[in-house]
């Protein structure tokens, strides 16, 4: 199964905005509907180390490792330009 990149970014930039969050959160705050994608883009942020979870009671919380601050704040930064490109280009 391949992985879509849109589940990575929502992570990353629900995780980097919250500073903690839950794949549950993630999900409502994207209109996110394909759990088991979530699941697999969490284990695989965790193997790039850009991610930690900690599971208390039945729920994974899920924050930025110090890398994966850096590579969040880039990503934000330039979904930021895309948007001001498209905002432009529509004018």
């Amino acid at each position: 199964m391949q992985m879509d990149s849109k589940f990575v970014k929502a992570i990353l930039l629900e995780a980097l905005k919250s500073g903690k969050t839950t794949l549950i959160q993630v999900a409502k705050s994207n209109n996110i509907f394909a759990y088991s994608e979530l699941v697999e883009a969490r284990k695989f942020l965790e193997e790039q180390n850009l991610i930690e979870s900690k599971k208390i009671g039945r729920t994974r919380i899920i924050k930025l490792t110090e890398n994966g601050m850096k590579f969040a704040k880039q990503l934000k930064n330039l979904e930021e330009i895309k948007n001001a490109l498209r905002n432009r280009s529509e004018r």
